[in-house]
């Protein structure tokens, strides 16, 4: 999320709200991974919004966009008391989620995971 928050926003963009999660997120078993977000309010496009992340992107789950149309956090399949839901009303249809998952750094991220547990 940090890293999120301290790259430059697109121009008539700001951020809304952030969220950061670590933890079993996804599936079963022991493992970690890591979730940030950044809730953006902005006039552009979601392509110019792609465009402009795109550009800063380190893999293939790095800085995703997407059109944030509901309170609710889709990408996150377990909860674990995380809240998932966003404040901001988002019916204006100019919000957008920009998100980062991850594995985190070896060996941490090789095979079981005791952090999960």
């Amino acid at each position: 999320m940090n890293r999120i928050k301290n790259l430059p926003l697109p121009e008539q963009t700001e951020i809304s709200e952030t969220f950061y999660l670590a933890g079993n997120l996804n599936g079963n078993g022991n493992k970690m991974q890591y979730y940030g977000a950044a809730l953006l309010h902005s006039d552009l496009s979601i392509e110019d919004i792609e465009e402009h992340y795109s550009a800063y992107r380190k893999g293939k789950y790095d800085l995703l966009v997407q059109k944030q149309e509901s309170q609710n956090l889709e990408e996150i399949e377990r909860n674990f008391g995380f809240d998932d839901t966003i404040d901001a009303d988002v019916s204006d249809g100019k919000y957008y989620l920009v998100y980062t998952w991850g594995d985190g750094i070896a060996p941490f991220c090789w095979g079981i995971d005791i952090r999960a547990n």
